[in-house]
């Protein structure tokens, strides 16, 4: 349960970061792909709770 809270603690910070670094799109590209699967991770994580 800490690291699902650490997770979503973590999740504004990502998301920031995304709005960033918008000048390296494939990058975003990437980190966008990140955070959706973390998202689907905590999803998966919180349904077997």
């Amino acid at each position: 349960m800490k690291r699902l809270a650490c997770t979503l603690a973590l999740l504004p910070v990502l998301l920031l970061g995304t709005g960033c670094r918008a000048d390296t799109e494939p990058a975003v590209d990437q980190q966008v792909g990140d955070i959706e699967a973390t998202l689907d991770a905590i999803e998966s994580e919180m349904a077997g709770d």
